[in-house]
């Protein structure tokens, strides 16, 4: 006659518990995870002066995903940052510009400043936003007109990445634009990549905001 093994309820019991406990230990891991994955993207794409942003955007009729958008590409958030070629601040504003600007906006503190005030002020986040948002809405109307399609955001962040005179030309350029309004083809890859780095973080920053 054979022989039946016997397992004890405490036996069972145990096992029961241990494989719960994996189990609480695995989600506890995963959750964990999950809100690590959520304070990094938090923390790689931050909602910083919002207020500045939200205010001046809707000012100036510009979509604040695409502010946010330009601000993660030209300085990472940065301020003080000042690049190579001398653009200031959080949008990477020329001194140039920025009296450009300030005397379409009436900024008399602009117009009568020196470059190092100038510099100063474009450091200080309220002014840059100020700036940078009412340079996207000139560019928008700059490159709406009739000789390009209206809401070609391509030519808007060209022209702020190259300048607006070289995108003027390029649509002039068989090379370029096949139809003059619209390009086809970026001669500086920088602008061309430039582009497809804020066109992503723009589709970020529209599922943040």
């Amino acid at each position: 006659m054979g022989t039946t093994s016997y397992t004890s309820p405490t036996t069972i019991n145990k096992a029961k518990l241990g494989r719960a406990g994996i189990a609480l230990i695995l989600v506890g891991v995963i959750a964990l995870s999950i809100v690590a994955s959520i304070f990094i993207f938090i923390s790689l794409f931050p909602l910083k002066h919002r207020e500045y942003v939200q205010t001046i955007s809707a000012q100036f009729e510009v979509d604040e995903a695409l502010v946010f958008a330009v601000i993660k590409a030209e300085s990472n958030f940065k301020q003080n940052a000042v690049s190579n070629a001398g653009a200031v601040g959080l949008m990477q504003i020329m001194p140039s510009t920025a009296r450009y600007i300030g005397a379409r906006l009436n900024m008399h503190n602009l117009q009568t400043a020196t470059n190092a005030e100038i510099v100063h002020m474009l450091k200080q986040p309220q002014t840059n936003i100020l700036l940078g948002v009412y340079y996207i809405s000139y560019l928008k109307q700059r490159f709406n007109k009739s000789e390009c399609r209206a809401s070609n955001l391509e030519l808007v962040l060209a022209a702020y990445n190259a300048g607006e005179g070289n995108v003027s030309k390029w649509l002039k350029d068989k090379r370029f634009s096949k139809d003059g309004k619209s390009l086809s083809n970026i001669p500086y890859r920088e602008t061309a990549n430039y582009l497809k780095r804020v066109m992503r973080f723009k589709r970020i920053y529209n599922q943040r905001l």
